[in-house]
């Protein structure tokens, strides 16, 4: 699914306006949600099995663009569940020009339980509905970027978190004037990780039960927005993350009940965590399950860049849209015999486009 936010041309000779306000038409497009079923960024990495479901689509929008001033020029909330081959259209939104914008993007915040840096909770619609464009609320964005989502809160009853995953951005943006042309395109993070767990029975005789899979460093929250130090304005690269102080990290341990018929390969429900913590060097990432109910112990997740997989280190840091994925093929000499493989990449970025503009 590629949404595009597109912002069109507007000549301005209908309907003069003051030199000090450029006009933006605000316009999203979506392609079938169900195309293509790959979720891996480019062919050097293993390819997601699985097309897209429901939760993993972008059901709603919300664009709030805030002045130089930090006043709220626009917020309005897209819904794009209902028709997603439709194109939702919006009105011109004048806004100043010949200075920097706050571009805010928010996806799925139905049913997301915010925590304020003073421990107050707030669900996320409530929160990013009281900036009101109509009077320039202003924008708190020391407040926004505190925000966090605590596990707990936005659970999905399973262990995993609920879904549709919330995704967020925040990005700038400068706009000079009505009389240049622009083009942008923004690209908005699911605040989630993904792990995939896929079981391969390569016995020829005997039915192998997967009784659980288990993860380890859990995260007990993260931070609503990202907080990256990104090294350019795509926001695609980044030297570092943070996580909120006080969160922890424990093990999770989620049933499967998988049973594989002989030579079969099934794929455990998609499990959806916080995004972990960085420099996990006292404890990294590992992963674990039971197979005929023994239990395989804890197996480290080590990483390589697919240019070079024979340089592999422990995985000690977990950011968000990242996609973890474990192949098990189980083999018939032992009931706990298997070899393993991970492939640990980034989840497809979604693009907000705006083409030409001015």
């Amino acid at each position: 699914m590629l949404t595009a936010l597109t912002a069109c041309s507007h000549s301005g000779e209908d309907e003069p306006r003051p030199d000090d306000t450029a006009v933006l038409s605000l316009r999203i497009r979506l392609n079938r949600p169900d195309a293509g079923a790959s979720r891996a960024t480019g062919d050097e990495y293993e390819a997601d099995k699985k097309v897209a479901g429901d939760a993993e689509r972008m059901h709603t929008l919300r664009i709030i663009i805030a002045g130089a001033d930090g006043r709220a020029e626009h917020n309005t909330l897209w819904d794009l569940s209902a028709n997603p081959d439709v194109e939702f259209v919006g009105q011109d939104y004048p806004v100043k020009a010949n200075e920097q914008k706050t571009i805010i993007l928010v996806a799925n915040e139905a049913g997301v339980t915010l925590t304020k840096a003073d421990g107050t909770k707030i669900d996320a619609t409530s929160y990013l509905r009281s900036i009101d464009a109509s009077i320039g609320s202003a924008v708190d964005m020391d407040e926004l970027r505190q925000l966090t989502m605590q596990a707990d809160d936005n659970s999905d009853g399973k262990g995993c978190l609920k879904t549709p995953t919330a995704m967020t951005a925040i990005h700038y943006y400068y706009v000079a004037g009505a009389k240049r042309n622009y083009k942008a395109t923004f690209y908005i993070h699911r605040a989630a990780v993904k792990y995939s767990f896929r079981f391969t029975n390569s016995d020829s005789k005997k039915t192998r039960t997967v009784g659980s899979v288990s993860v380890n460093n859990f995260a007990s929250g993260q931070y609503f927005f990202p907080d990256f130090d990104f090294t350019d304005a795509t926001q695609l690269f980044w030297n570092s993350y943070n996580t909120p102080a006080g969160v922890t990290v424990a093990e999770k341990t989620l049933e499967s009940g998988i049973t594989l018929a002989p030579g079969e390969t099934r794929e455990h429900a998609s499990v959806y965590v916080p995004e972990g913590g960085a420099a996990a060097t006292d404890n990294p990432y590992k992963i674990a399950f039971t197979v005929d109910d023994r239990n395989s112990g804890w197996l480290p997740l080590n990483w390589s860049m697919p240019q070079t997989p024979e340089t592999t280190q422990l995985m000690t840091d977990l950011p968000r849209n990242t996609h973890v994925i474990v192949n098990v093929t189980l083999t018939p000499e032992t009931p706990m015999s298997f070899t393993i493989d991970y492939t640990i990449c980034p989840w497809t970025e979604r693009e907000i486009n705006i083409p030409d503009f001015n």
